[in-house]
């Protein structure tokens, strides 16, 4: 225990609120941690210290647990802090939604330290989309299909991140990564298809975008493909990335490009 508590209170910062032993098992060591002096609801981690024995990551067991930070500022500071503390850290990454460093405890548990945005919220630009798509497939009695792709570069990025870390015994898979992506847009569905008589299926891919819009639309038998645009120049036209490009010179069938 006395190398958790080191860690915690002191390559960490936080406070060690309760030094007791387990209720059920007396004389098992039990330390509760807190980033609050009065370790508030919602914010202590708590360890038992079973002597001569050593736990192993499996099935059922805590997967990881992250800690918020302000900004990437915040986040850079961190890793510094941790690095001169001679803790294992993982690059920065970026996660879409936050950027991220992943590290080890002692005893093996992964702790991610993530930015507090942009978060997972959808940008405007997208529920527009989606609410725009879901209009007009209501109008001609269509089936809608939602889709987010995770490049393969970005699941590659957070698969070396976790592998760098020489103590850490957990995944990063593609089955993982396949349904958050079809979770993202499942919620976006849910928010902003509420009262529009269309149905929808959420689907989430790995790989090139430009590719895996192409492969849906095909798989799925679509005839017309929503994209998301980027903001317009001054003078007033629509800037079209390499992606949206490219889907528009090889697909098919109608595009409609929503800018911010």
């Amino acid at each position: 225990m006395e190398r958790t508590r080191e860690f915690y209170e002191n390559a960490l910062g936080l406070h060690a609120v309760k030094m007791t032993e387990n209720y059920d098992d007396p004389g098992t060591l039990h330390d509760y941690f807190s980033p609050t002096p009065e370790g508030e609801p919602g914010t202590v981690i708590s360890y038992f210290e079973y002597s001569g024995s050593e736990g192993r990551p499996g099935g059922g067991a805590n997967h990881h647990f992250a800690l918020g930070v302000e900004d990437e500022d915040a986040l850079r500071e961190w890793r510094d802090h941790l690095q001169s503390r001679g803790v294992r850290v993982s690059p920065i990454r970026d996660r879409t939604y936050f950027e991220s460093i992943y590290l080890s405890d002692p005893d093996g548990l992964t702790i991610e330290f993530a930015t507090s945005g942009p978060g997972f919220e959808a940008s405007d630009s997208a529920k527009n989309l989606v609410r725009e798509a879901g209009e007009l497939a209501a109008g001609v009695d269509a089936n809608l299909v939602l889709l987010h792709v995770t490049t393969t570069e970005e699941y590659e990025n957070t698969r070396n991140s976790l592998e760098r870390i020489s103590s850490l015994e957990t995944s990063h898979t593609a089955g993982q990564v396949l349904e958050r992506a079809r979770q993202f847009v499942a919620d976006i569905g849910r928010e902003v298809l509420d009262g529009i008589d269309v149905e929808y299926e959420s689907v989430g891919r790995i790989g090139d975008e430009r590719d895996e819009i192409l492969d849906v639309a095909h798989e799925y038998g679509c005839d017309h493909v929503f994209l998301a645009g980027r903001k317009r120049s001054p003078t007033g036209k629509a800037l079209f990335g390499n992606r949206t490009q490219s889907v528009i010179l090889d697909f098919d069938g109608a595009i409609t490009v929503v800018t911010e």
